[in-house]
Formats: structure tokens, C-alpha cells, sequence
């Protein structure tokens, strides 16, 4: 399972230019970075990411093997994203959610967790 972006190659990746909210550049260029470390398949297995991935994937019938296609569900099934969420962090509460988010239709955010004790 692979945590950092597709985006990215494995020695530099490209950091997109600084924009304002217009998307005007706030600077003349990108700047290259080189890749410092990487972790272990071991050690990348171990992360609460990554188990929270094979937690959807069990629970959802999925096969995510990298964050942007988690982000991208998330984002679209975002009633599930929370309800697997709150189980896979153990909220416990004195009384169970009611529903996950009032209306996920609503921005900037929805009221998360309405009913909630």
C-alpha cells in the first residue's frame, strides 16, 4: 500500500507555486525538492493511515491501496467517511450519533454528528 501521492517521483517532486485566492502566482516559480526519506513498506503498513484504509476497505468492500483514492471517496461518501471514522477512532459518546451530517450538500462545512451527547 502506497501512502504518498502518485504525484510524486521518488527522488524530487514539485512543489506547486504559491497563489493567492484569485490564482495569481505569489511567486516566479516552482521549487524542486529532493525526497529526504522514505519510510519502509513495513513501517508504512504500521501507520493509523493505513489501517484506516484496510478498515474502510474491510468495511466498504473497497480496494483503496493509496490516500488520493480514500480523499476522493471521502469527499464523495462523506456520511460514510464520518460513520467509519467515529468506529475506527472508538468514539464512544452516552448516546449514538442520530445522523452523520445534516446536509453534505452544505458548505463550507456541514454540522457534523447533529444529536450527538
Amino acid at each position: 500500500m502506497r501512502i504518498q501521492s502518485s504525484k510524486l517521483s521518488k527522488e524530487k517532486r514539485f512543489v506547486e507555486p504559491l497563489t493567492d485566492a484569485a490564482g495569481d502566482c505569489l511567486c516566479t516559480e516552482g521549487i524542486m525538492a529532493e525526497m529526504l526519506w522514505t519510510p519502509s513498506p513495513a513501517r508504512v503498513a504500521g501507520t493509523n493511515l493505513s489501517r484506516f484504509i484496510r478498515f474502510v476497505n474491510a468495511r466498504r468492500k473497497k480496494d483503496f491501496r493509496e490516500y488520493d483514492e480514500l480523499y476522493r471517496w471521502s469527499v464523495e461518501s462523506i456520511g460514510d467517511f464520518w460513520a467509519d471514522l467515529w468506529e475506527f477512532a472508538g468514539i464512544r459518546t452516552s448516546r449514538i450519533y442520530e445522523e452523520i451530517v445534516d446536509d453534505p450538500r452544505r458548505c463550507p462545512v456541514p454540522a457534523g454528528f447533529p444529536g450527538r451527547a
